[in-house]
């Protein structure tokens, strides 16, 4: 492991028992509901289901409840990876491990998703040719993550209004695409989760929010971004 990584592991391990109460609105409000409704839309049920980074385990109990998939945990933090076993009474794998070095085989998973840990890894590229050699024949990859794609997003982090976290992040829905398509994948698409995420969907009224999400379901890109790729189908 390198020294990033294990910086990146002990920071974590420090902070599992509070990450949660710190990130509520990403696995209880607007942004939840909108990221799983993306991946209920293009995830068969009973799909065996890689997630990658999965810290404290926010999708794996809509996963198996839901959508009844099989599911394996990976994370480089064992202590968040007790957190997300306890949440799910255990259903599911738990694995320590990083995103660059995945320990399965060759075409195991229908999907791999790594939500909200993408900007972390080392070496994004790395894990997502890793990422396409884990999954079956027409697998899906879901990954999201930060963009300062839109225009609006960039003006709001200039009045500061929304942090611009993390400062130097250099990504765009087009961008992520394209790292998508150099590690194999087609028929690649993007769609924005959401146009905010300062926790304001709790003050506001429910046909505000309808009127956002109508927006957002039109959108291809946002504050945050899912980038959906497909493995191609093998011609030999």
């Amino acid at each position: 492991m390198t020294a990033y990584r294990k910086k990146l592991k002990e920071i974590y391990d420090r902070e599992a028992k509070t990450y949660d109460l710190t990130r509520e609105i990403f696995e209880k409000g607007h942004f939840a509901f909108r990221e799983r409704k993306l991946i209920a839309e293009n995830l068969p049920k009973g799909s065996k289901v890689l997630i990658v980074g999965c810290g404290t385990g926010r999708h794996s109990k809509f996963l198996i409840n839901s959508l009844k998939c099989e599911i394996v945990n990976v994370d480089l933090s064992p202590e968040m990876l007790k957190i997300a076993r306890a949440k799910a009474r255990a259903k599911g794998e738990y694995i320590v491990a990083t995103a660059e070095e995945l320990p399965f085989r060759n075409e195991v998973f229908d999907a791999i998703i790594c939500s909200r840990a993408f900007y972390l890894f080392e070496d994004k590229s790395r894990f997502l040719r890793r990422a396409y050699s884990c999954l079956k024949e027409k697998g899906l990859v879901l990954v999201s993550t930060f963009s300062k794609g839109l225009r609006i997003t960039k003006l709001l982090i200039a009045a500061r209004l929304l942090s611009p976290d993390p400062q130097s992040y250099p990504y765009n829905a087009s961008e992520l695409a394209y790292m998508l398509s150099q590690a194999g994948f087609d028929r690649i698409e993007t769609r924005c989760i959401v146009l905010y995420t300062n926790g304001i969907s709790k003050f506001l009224p429910k046909f505000i929010l309808a009127l956002i999400s109508r927006l957002e379901d039109h959108l291809l890109d946002g504050r945050w971004v899912m980038a959906i790729g497909r493995k191609a189908k093998d011609t030999k």
